[in-house]
This record gives C-alpha cells, structure tokens and sequence, in this order.
C-alpha cells in the first residue's frame, strides 16, 4: 500500500470538528457588533458555555486541558476583578507564564479589566530570557507581575523585590468584597504592549489599542477565510504577535477551537504538530519560514506514513520574504500525505500592525514573480498576497519618500485602523515611523522597514531595508546569499546563517555565521566549509566572503518567530561574545566599529 492509498483509509477515527461544539445555545455572535474583545468574549460565552475555545496539549501530543468559552469568561473575569481591585486599570501588568490556560486567562483578564497586557517570554530554558525579562519591566513599569506558582520565587528574585509578582490564585484569594461597576473598556483604550525581539538588545513595546485589535481580527479572518468551521492547530508562543494575536485572539474572535502545543514539543519532535493537524482536522496551522524547512529535514520517511494533512487549507508562513524553494521542498515531501501545495499561504505582517498586513487568497497557489537584478540574475520573489478594504498599502522611495508605481522596489508604507499608535514612551522611534504624511496621499502612514514591491494589486517582500548589503553600488540581500550558503556544503545547517558588512582596517568586508548541523558539532572542517562558501557565494553573486565563523546548531540569534537577527549577529560578532567553532579569514583583521554605523556598509 502506498503512502497516498493509506491516508485515503484513514478518516473514521479523526475527530469530527463538528463534535466539538457544544449543541444549542444562542445565536452566534456577529464580531462587527463589538468593539472589544473582553465584549465579544462575553458574548460567545453567553452563546455557546460549553463550547471548546482552546485546547492544551502536553509535550506527548496529548490533550491536557480544555477551557470553554464559559470556562474562559469566567476566568478572565475573576482575574479581572481582582486587577481592578487593586487600581490597575489602565496600568501596565506584566503577564509571564508558559504556554497554557493560565497565560490565556491571564491576558483576556487584563484585558477586560482596562488594564495593559505586558507579555514576555518565558524564562524557564531561554538563553538570555532573564535580561530581557527585566528590560522590558523596566521599560513598562508594570504595577505588577502575574505568573504561575512554579516561578513565583524565580521571578521575585530575578525582579529583586521591585515589583510585586503574584499568581493568579492570590489575586482571587485577596479579593474580599465586589468591585464596583468597572467603567467599560473603549476601542481607543490600550489593550496591550507588545515587546519588539529587537536587533539592538534594547525591547520597544508596540502600543496597542482595543480597536486595532478587532480591525486586525476582522482582516485576518477575512484573508484566511475564517469562519465557525475553521479548526486551528498552533506551537507558536502565546507572548509573540504570531501565536497571540493569530492562535489566542483569532479563535475567540471567529469562534472556532484553537488546539495549542508547547513551542518546544514542536522543535523536539515536529512530527507532533502534524500528527496534531491530523487528529484534530484542522484546517489552519502555520509557522515562518523555518519551521516548514525543519518538518522537511527532521520527520523520517518512515513517519510520514501516520500523517494525514488532507483538511490543511491555509498553511501561512509569515516569514519575510518566504522562500519559493521551502514552499516547493515541503509540497513536495507531503504530498503523498494529503498536503495540497495550493495550500501554502505567505502571509506579511509586523507587531506594528497588530499583526497582519496582507495574505492570500486560501486555496490559490502563491504568485511567484522573476526579477532582474543588476548582475543579470534573476530573483525569485513570492506574493504576500493583499489588504482588505480598510488598510492600504504603498511602496515608497526610500531617500526622497515619495510614492513609486506599481512594480517599482521600495520601503513598503501601510494605513490603516490596525497600526499601532506608536512605541511606549519612546516618543522619537514613534515619530519616525508613525502617522506619517506621503505625497498625494494623505497623513496616517506608517513605515515599516521593509523592501518590496506591489504588483497588479499583491504584496512582494525583498529584503529589510537595514540589512540590504551594498557592494560597488548593486543592492545585495542577505537572504539571496544565506540561501546560496545552506546548499554549498552538507555540514551547514538549514536556515542558520546570517550574513552582513562589517568595516575592515581599511575598508569593509563580507561576513557570513553560519550554523553546522548536529553531526558536524564536534569536529567541523572549517576549511573545507570556508572554500564551498567562498566558490558558492563567488559564483552565485560575484562576492568575496572574507569572513566565515562557523557555530553550534541554535546559536544565531533569532527573533522568536525564527527571523534572523543580522544586526544583533554582527553586534555580538565585533563584540567578541558570538561563541564560534571555527573561524576562517580572507583579508584585513576586522576592527570593532559602532553598532549603527554598519548598517549598510558600501565598498
């Protein structure tokens, strides 16, 4: 039997996503009527009590908890309550917990309290998690922290007693009396900050507002096709844009059960999220770039025999730029499996827009477009689909700022009523980028970094502005030599390298880091990676790699939606701090230059 007649037989003991709604209840919930999401929560909670809203897996893949649009109201309103109890309202609460249920009461709690949600990364196992946790209270000043029994102690500790850390169980605990009458939270209140990965070491918290929320909502559900029958299946971390807004808020605003696993069960066996999608028929389930690489190179063939993909009809991959090899590579490795490779969504978006800013059209195989570049190779650029009708998009010269024409490159510019109002108390970033004027077109844009290109109406990435690499006047983007230098030699890892400019004693210079893979950790051949970099990338782009600093498998920093941090690299790269396995150099001895100056460095 082949793999394709075997997921023809599967299917009867799938479960029905039908099954898990609960029968009756009042009408379904119109998410136009509402201005807030505690609102619309509520509201579904009187409609379907019992209704599933999200389910909790272990890192086995089996289920651990469910909570109910009743179970989840409820909760959120107790935690609520105590919040306004202590004077939080319209105060900063710093929310760190593991992905689960108390992370999602948690934040829907501040939320319906008027309070400001501030999540962060949990701690537990991340490298450096603990600096950036105490960056970010001191950049929020939340009058208290909520988090779980087990790092109660930890986190008191690691705060050193300045701010009050509590679970939620003492906040219901010291509640003696009822609250009065909470004022009602309005769209233009702020709902949350969302802390920026950042490339600097410095978190800027995103300010967003009720509104922007549901504006987002709305345009993430219309893209995606959203609707009651939809079932979602997630890995993504609750306290980045990805997973909260996409896997948390989304569900609850189109009312269908989300299905959500531990981050780290998806990188310990990837296997597991696909499995997921199976069991559960869902219907969405997406990742960056990454992740859709990492299935393809880490599930034996042998395992793929259990998978059955057949209901997957948005796969969104939400890296910029997405790459056309790893939508054909993981089309190609799953087909037999039930996956359609028409199913593969790009979709662009930012924390700045709340999320998302345009996607596809579900069902529809990506348009890819060929682009000359000025050494007469051609670049390969995937579609990011549109807008709805309420955010515009345009693409704009970068140096005179004024709109350019359709095909033409440039920084991408965005309006529309999900931008955020700006950075918290960092009113000179938010000038820059926020409620910017563009000729002919108005006041209210927003800038948001990154290059591309619109094209009969769809959305094409090609690059950050801040990572373009210049040699002798021709633009070269990082990501056109990373994917050149994972092929070059069987010992680099996929997805791993990140390359950039630095300035040499006399003149700049071409560095890339790059990831080995697990067997080569031990013992790599520095040389004989350096020469298979140096011929690819030679070949391919006509540069010379002076720098090749090979490191342990997970060691490039990355965002936590798995984007590379080049500046962030090339800072820890001149600072001495990069921990390199081996190291190979053509040229001059680099020298340490300041972090701002080697954005984009020209020869």
């Amino acid at each position: 039997m082949n793999a394709t007649d075997a997921v023809s037989q599967q299917g009867d003991h799938r479960i029905d996503p039908l099954a898990l709604r609960a029968p009756g209840g009042g009408p379904d919930p119109d998410p136009l009527l509402f201005a807030t999401l505690p609102d619309l929560l509520q509201a579904r909670a009187l409609a379907d009590p019992s209704g599933p809203a999200l389910i909790f897996l272990d890192h086995d893949g089996a289920e651990a908890t469910r909570l109910s649009y009743g179970e989840l109201s409820a909760g959120a309103c107790r935690i609520a309550a105590g919040l306004r109890r202590r004077g939080l309202a319209g105060q900063r609460v710093l929310l760190q917990h593991p992905q689960g249920p108390d992370f999602a009461l948690a934040f829907f709690g501040a939320l319906a309290a008027g309070a400001v949600a501030v999540p962060a990364p949990h701690t537990q196992n991340r490298r450096g998690a603990a600096q950036r946790i105490l960056a970010i209270a001191q950049d929020a000043a939340p009058g208290l922290v909520l988090t779980t029994p087990e790092r109660e102690a930890v986190l008191t500790q690691t705060l050193a007693g300045r701010i009050e850390v509590m679970t939620a169980e003492t906040l219901g605990a010291q509640a003696t009396e009822a609250p009065e009458a909470p004022p009602p939270v309005l769209a233009g209140d702020l709902a949350f900050l969302q802390y920026t990965s950042g490339s600097t070491g410095a978190p800027k918290g995103v300010m967003i507002r009720h509104g922007a929320i549901m504006a987002n909502q709305r345009l993430i559900a219309t893209r995606f096709g959203h609707d009651r029958s939809t079932v979602m299946v997630s890995w993504l971390p609750m306290f980045h844009d990805m997973g909260l807004i996409g896997s948390l808020l989304q569900p609850v605003y189109a009312g269908f059960p989300c299905v959500m696993m531990p981050p780290d069960a998806f990188l310990e066996d990837p296997a597991g999220w696909l499995r997921a999608i199976g069991t559960y028929r869902a219907t969405t389930a997406g990742a960056p770039n990454f992740a859709y690489d990492y299935c393809v190179d880490r599930i034996a063939v042998a395992e793929r025999a259990a998978l059955d993909l057949r209901s997957w009809r948005v796969a969104f991959n939400g890296s910029e730029p997405v790459r056309p090899a790893t939508l054909a590579r993981f089309a190609d490795a799953f087909a037999a499996y039930g996956f359609r490779a028409a199913s593969a969504y790009p979709c662009y978006g930012m924390a700045e827009a709340t999320l998302m800013i345009s996607g596809g059209v579900p069902g529809v195989a990506p348009t890819l477009i060929s682009r000359p570049q000025a050494d007469g190779e051609a670049r390969v650029l995937v579609s990011n689909g549109a807008t709805d009708d309420a955010h515009e998009i345009a693409i704009v010269d970068p140096a005179t700022l004024r709109p350019l024409t359709d095909g033409e490159e440039g920084e991408i510019w965005v309006r529309g009523p999900s931008m955020a109002t700006g950075y918290w108390q960092k009113p000179e970033a938010t000038a820059r980028s926020f409620e910017l004027p563009l000729e002919g077109r108005g006041a209210g844009w927003m800038r948001t970094g990154d290059l591309g290109l619109v094209q009969a109406g769809e959305v094409f990435i090609s690059g950050r502005i801040k990572d373009v690499i210049i040699v002798k006047g021709r633009n070269h983007y990082p990501q056109d030599l990373e994917t050149t230098a994972m092929a070059a030699h069987p010992a680099l890892r996929a997805e791993g390298g990140a390359a950039f400019m630095v300035e040499g004693a006399d003149r700049a210079t071409l560095v890339l880091v790059h990831e080995v893979t697990s067997d080569a950790f031990r013992n790599p051949p520095v040389s004989e990676i350096a020469g298979a970099l140096r011929a690819a990338i030679s070949a391919r782009h006509g540069l010379h790699l002076a720098v090749v600093a090979l490191i342990a498998p997970g060691g490039l920093p990355k965002t936590t939606s798995g984007k590379v941090q080049r500046n962030q690299t090339r800072m820890i790269y001149l600072d001495g701090t990069l921990p390199i396995l081996g190291e190979d150099r053509h040229g001059p001895a680099l020298r340490k230059v300041p972090f701002a100056a080697a954005d984009t460095t020209s020869l």
